[in-house]
């Protein structure tokens, strides 16, 4: 029996912290397949616990798991690049141990970060499989070339590893549940992995793949009454790509949770289209309260642009029901993708005065990836490096500027009040810890608009 050491490197608490999905998944994966699996979380612990986390452990292995690769802000751009940089550094100094990198981060820009953070091994896409192939292997790194979905220091390409769904075991840890139930007033769920959708900006099909792949319903719910149970969690975030499209398989999560009348809030990420007021009614009897839409634009160019797939009618018709029916919304915008002009962005703010009763986050620029529609369409006309863009760029639509987008946006909002303005509202963080003492659950979006 080996030891894996699985470390979430993920040091973003804004707007709140995130709980580390991946590191159950992974040590149930590693645990099924005869070894131990130890968890650490230095937004829980300590990054100043890890040298006696690692020598109490002796790890023959360690995961290294990077979310994110900055905040994915352009109004105020953080990476943390250097962090990782860091954290890898004080690894190496402690343990002589493999390092395997994985991780949406990593999924994303695998060549870079195994090179830049100078790790053994990079897992590209889901981890599940790969690691614990790694794990029945003789811990050799020069051994792993040839494991779907491992890329070695010694090899330029990996064989892709076959998708699946995401398994139905998890092996929370209690100190990590316990940390993020009480931070951030939700945990974290999947209930299926990949995504169809092909919006012009997004990587969620070089994460996840591009076929939608559903956990049991039922192993879902088990985990939800485990998870209840045993730490008294209520309510649950569901972290698909969307959780609606398409919409008829996710009503089988729906009634088994009605089934068991398991008490539970939740919320997840949709689309506005897809859904009828007997959908929406049935999510709702399981326990949904929050729907956070990738709404994007309300200007039917540039929703083409986006390469979205519904209309502006449509958003609003799925938005005036989710007002009927007196759940909460919140609608995302990104404001200056490729095509937005003077004309779009006032279409897509004039037509924000259509939806009632809910909450509008706008974004100004778009996060660019390698691999994605908008850097493939406008890479030489941007002057983007061929190969990476680890430290981020944007993309915002020439003739407008950062300043003046903005300056747009709050004189229209300045009569409305249902706004939440990324990095340019101070005051939510200690709004949010007051909320959380209050014994408010959920992402609390709707209590921060202004």
């Amino acid at each position: 029996m080996k030891t894996i050491l699985l470390i979430s490197a993920n040091p973003e608490t804004e707007p709140y912290p995130v709980y580390p999905i991946a590191l159950a998944k992974l040590a149930a994966a590693v645990e099924a397949a005869g070894h131990r699996a130890v968890q650490f979380d230095p937004l829980v612990q300590g990054e100043a616990d890890l040298p006696r986390v690692i020598r109490e452990t002796a790890p023959d292995l360690i995961g290294l798991s990077l979310r994110n690769i900055d905040n994915v802000n352009a109004d105020a751009p953080r990476s943390y690049f250097h962090h990782y940089q860091r954290l890898m550094a004080a690894i190496r100094r402690l343990s002589a141990a493999p390092v395997v990198l994985g991780g949406a981060g990593v999924s994303l820009f695998p060549h870079e970060l195994l090179k830049s953070l100078e790790a053994d091994a990079a897992v590209v896409g889901p981890g599940e499989v790969p690691l614990a192939a790694l794990m029945a292997r003789n811990l050799d790194p020069q051994q792993w070339s040839h494991i779907p979905g491992v890329l070695t220091k010694s090899s330029d390409q990996f064989f892709p590893a076959p998708s699946g769904p995401p398994p139905g075991a998890s092996r929370h840890d209690p100190a990590i549940v316990q940390h993020y139930w009480q931070a951030s007033g939700m945990i974290g769920l999947q209930t299926n992995r990949g995504c169809p959708q092909a919006c012009s900006y997004c990587t969620y099909q070089m994460i996840d793949g591009p076929a939608r792949l559903w956990s049991d319903p039922a192993a879902v719910v088990d985990e939800m009454v485990e998870l209840k149970a045993r730490y008294g969690v209520r309510y649950f975030f569901m972290t698909n790509s969307t959780f609606n499209t398409p919409s008829h398989r996710e009503l089988l999560l729906a009634e088994e949770i009605c089934r068991r009348s398991l008490t539970v809030s939740w919320g997840g990420y949709f689309a506005p289209a897809n859904m009828n007021r007997d959908y929406l009614r049935l999510l709702q009897r399981s326990g949904l309260t929050h729907l956070e839409f990738g709404t994007d634009a309300l200007c039917e160019a540039m929703l083409a642009s986006y390469n979205k797939g519904f209309t502006v009618d449509e958003a609003v018709a799925v938005a005036h029901l989710c007002t009927e029916l007196g759940l909460h919304q919140l609608h995302f915008l990104l404001l200056g993708g490729p095509g937005e002009d003077a004309r779009t962005l006032a279409e897509t703010l004039a037509n924000t005065r259509r939806l009632k009763q809910v909450v509008i986050c706008p974004f100004v620029g778009i996060r660019v990836y390698p691999g994605t529609k908008i850097y493939e369409a406008h890479r030489l006309e941007c002057g983007w490096p061929a190969a990476s863009l680890v430290r981020p760029d944007f993309y915002l639509a020439p003739g407008l500027t950062y300043d003046g987008v903005w300056q747009t946006v709050q004189e229209h909002r300045q009569a409305a009040r249902n706004w939440i303005v990324p990095s340019r509202q101070p005051e939510a963080g200690p709004a949010m810890s007051f909320l959380r003492r209050q014994g408010v659950v959920g992402p609390c979006w709707e209590y921060l608009a202004s």
